[in-house]
């Protein structure tokens, strides 16, 4: 009797396996596609290295310029947690208060649409005038470009928080702040959590925008600097740097996700 269930465990374990073992492989794979492709093309067609160099040269690239990039990489990657932070942080609180308040809701809210239509990129020189070439204005560039998704994100999430649910709760006496974390923060927290991936998304290209435009760090500086030198494969090898600090984020807030709003299906 008791070897049915221990077989359904065990085929149920493999499954579970499986599947978190095919959102790696399959990835993987097309990785390894990728970089065939990108060999083939590079050694049949004849490609000069200062076009498009193959990938193993970019990889011995990386490894010769380890050090470079990789502090480098780190400067970014601080920079880039830092922005997302300071967006993540102001853009909750300002849905929040304009949330709770449809008088605030409709003075505010159109400025905060308004920011939209200016180009950033445009604003990178003046502030860099203003505040310098260091980490002060790339931090603002990056929270203006970051903070505008994780404000409608989460307003759309607080209110979609049910009436009935708000009534009810609203019956037992509950305080403004027993209201935030009981009703309306359980019903927003899918809303927000897809607010934060983007928002941190969106950070990393402020953080390299303002690294392309003044820097004297990170790895927007490098790729300027390298391209500006015709090394093509160091440019290249920043590139892909930064690619892998943006997995790197936007996995870390996936595994997040999967614990915080455990209910919903993530992609």
């Amino acid at each position: 009797m008791s070897a049915a269930p221990s077989r359904s465990r065990t085929s149920g374990n493999l499954v579970a396996s499986w599947s978190r073992s095919r959102g790696i492989v399959a990835p993987a794979i097309v990785f390894l596609a990728i970089g065939l492709g990108w060999h083939l093309a590079v050694t049949l067609l004849k490609v000069p290295a200062i076009v498009l160099p193959g990938p193993k040269v970019v990889f011995n690239t990386i490894v010769s310029q380890r050090d470079v990039l990789l502090e480098a990489a780190a400067s970014t990657l601080l920079e880039i947690l830092l922005a997302t932070a300071i967006a993540v942080i102001a853009g909750f609180v300002t849905a929040f208060v304009i949330s709770i308040s449809p008088l605030t809701r409709r003075m505010v809210f159109p400025y905060i649409l308004a920011t939209q239509v200016v180009p950033k990129v445009a604003l990178a020189p003046i502030l860099i005038a203003w505040f310098g070439i260091g980490t002060q204005s790339r931090l603002i560039l990056a929270f203006l470009i970051a903070y505008f998704p994780m404000v409608i994100n989460s307003l759309a999430g607080l209110l979609s928080t049910s009436s009935s649910r708000l009534m009810y709760a609203r019956s037992l006496l509950t305080s403004d702040l027993q209201m935030l974390l009981k009703v309306q923060l359980p019903s927003a927290l899918p809303s927000i959590m897809s607010g934060i991936k983007i928002t941190a998304g969106v950070a990393i290209i402020g953080i390299v925008v303002g690294e392309f435009v003044a820097s004297d760090s990170g790895l927007g500086k490098i790729i300027v600097e390298s391209t500006a030198s015709m090394d093509t494969s160091l440019t290249i090898a920043g590139v892909i740097l930064i690619s892998v600090l943006g997995l790197l984020v936007l996995g870390a807030l996936e595994l997040v996700e999967r614990r915080v709003v455990y209910w919903r299906v993530s992609l």
